[in-house]
């Protein structure tokens, strides 16, 4: 059996919805189709909400090294996201 593997995915959003939603699309993408276990690093939860309304803005909260706020969000095979 093959070990699951953990996926990093870092979002910092620039300018709009687009970061937020290509990034999302990919963690669950990657979490549906190929059953990775992917965290969402992402500094704007509030932008993701208003795209993806089961997104929780008082998630979790983060500093990284370089002192850049991320809020984690986990994706795990999930069909309801």
């Amino acid at each position: 059996m093959k070990p699951r593997l953990n996926w990093h995915i870092f979002c910092r959003i620039i300018d709009n919805y687009g970061d937020a939603g290509v990034s999302f699309r990919l963690a669950r993408q990657l979490a549906n189709e190929h059953a990775l276990r992917v965290t969402l690093w992402i500094d704007d939860l509030a932008t993701l909400a208003k795209i993806q309304p089961q997104t929780d803005p008082l998630l979790d909260e983060r500093s990284c090294s370089y002192s850049h706020k991320f809020h984690l969000l986990v994706l795990e095979t999930v069909s309801s996201l």
